[in-house]
Parts: structure tokens; sequence; C-alpha cells
């Protein structure tokens, strides 16, 4: 199953120190986001998708149909959208 976690950040320019050299202020100790391009945003939603048939054929399979035809639909809805 791939990783659902955010990508790690560059910790170069984190520094230990005393509380005195410690950042200040409304995010200040916020690290720098990723930003994400179409084709990033579309590879998430594609996964998304994915996964979502995945677990449909899963509840399936537990006689769940009511679930899996649900996630069928969402994965449908998720795929107008692209």
């Amino acid at each position: 199953m791939r990783s659902r976690h955010a990508e790690a950040i560059d910790t170069v320019d984190v520094r230990a120190g005393t509380v005195e050299y410690s950042a200040v202020g409304l995010g200040a100790a916020e690290a720098r986001r990723r930003d994400l391009t179409e084709a990033d945003i579309e590879q998430i939603v594609r996964v998304e998708i994915a996964d979502r048939h995945t677990a449909a054929d899963e509840y399936d399979s537990l006689g769940r149909t009511d679930h899996g035809d649900s996630l069928r639909a969402e994965a449908a809805t998720l795929d107008a959208l692209l």
C-alpha cells in the first residue's frame, strides 16, 4: 500500500538552540510547503480513484455490495472532475 504521509521536508536549515534563538511569531516555525503542480494533483486524485475501486472490490467479496457501490460512485465523481 502506498504511503499517504506528506513528503518529508528538507531539514538543512533546522537548528537546535536555546530559547532566545528560537522562532517567534505566528507561523515562524512553519515548514515551507511543497507547491503541487496540476500533474501532481491529478496523480493524487487518480491514486484515490484506484484505492476506492480496490476497496469496493474487497467490500463486494465480503458481501457488502452497498459499500462497494458507494465507493464506486465516489470514484466516478472524482473521475468526472479530472
